[in-house]
Formats: structure tokens, C-alpha cells, sequence
């Protein structure tokens, strides 16, 4: 099926919701924990696999 083109010239796209933030995803794995806490955990996560590149588990997460 051909979209009508935008005033633009670029052919319509449909546009997804925005992703959600890391620290709304680890809530909603561990709903028990306050949003301080995911936001401490979350960044403890990225400090572990991204920056440092670690590949065991994070510290205050078993899963």
C-alpha cells in the first residue's frame, strides 16, 4: 500500500511510543523496590556491564 507524502516529500511513517527509561523497565521486573532504589541499582548495572564491561552477575540483582 502506497502512504501519502508528508509536506516534507518523505513517505508517512507510523510512529512508535518512545522506549521506556532503564529505571522504568527494572520496576516493573522488581516492583518492590522504591524508584531512588532502581535508580541506584539501574546505574550500578550500567557502571558493571557497559563501563566496565563485567560479565557476572550485578550486585543486588540475582536474576
Amino acid at each position: 500500500m502506497v502512504r501519502p507524502l508528508h509536506s516534507g516529500g518523505s513517505p508517512a511513517r507510523l510512529s512508535a511510543p518512545p522506549p521506556a527509561p532503564p529505571t522504568t523497565l527494572y520496576r516493573i521486573h522488581h516492583p518492590e523496590s522504591s524508584v531512588k532504589e532502581a535508580r541506584r541499582l539501574v546505574a550500578e548495572w550500567i557502571d558493571h556491564h557497559v563501563v566496565r564491561q563485567a560479565r557476572g552477575q550485578t550486585p543486588g540483582c540475582d536474576c
